[in-house]
């Protein structure tokens, strides 16, 4: 922590890398307190894999799970983590607000190139990007039907 505190770290990029770290570290090391007070720290539009799971579990017991959602779409906007989209699921489902995360999704897919990763978790929830006159013929819908049949 003393690290992260020295002048010599003025930097923004810089800084920012090496509160990342310390973060990542101190989420291994069990100091919860200690990574909330660093997360804090980190720009939303830098937030991903761990450090994003954790800011938005933060959010949760914090501000509640409706707040964690909102958050959770702000950072799976950007595009990069498989994470943040995992737990943004899992609360859609929890909350109830499906129809509202398919729309944000396929709104927010018109402007970027999921990873294939991000994309093939979206196929295992069944977030496609297509229309929703077109979910009949989406891979998951073909399976749902073949095991009714």
């Amino acid at each position: 922590m003393a690290c992260i505190q020295s002048e010599q770290i003025e930097k923004s990029q810089l800084r920012t890398i090496v509160v990342a770290i310390a973060a990542r570290i101190a989420i291994q090391l069990g100091k919860q307190g200690e990574a909330e007070e660093l997360i804090r720290q980190i720009l939303v539009s830098r937030l991903s894999g761990m450090l994003a799971y954790f800011a938005i579990r933060m959010k949760a017991e914090n501000e509640g799970d409706a707040e964690a959602f909102e958050f959770a779409k702000l950072i799976v906007a950007q595009g990069d983590s498989e994470q943040a989209f995992l737990t943004a699921a899992k609360l859609t489902h929890k909350l109830g607000r499906i129809d509202e995360f398919q729309e944000f999704i396929r709104d927010v897919g018109e402007e970027n190139d999921w990873s294939p990763h991000i994309r093939r978790e979206m196929e295992r929830y069944g977030y496609g990007l297509e229309e929703p006159s077109d979910r009949k013929f989406s891979p998951r819908a073909r399976r749902a039907r073949r095991r009714e049949n």
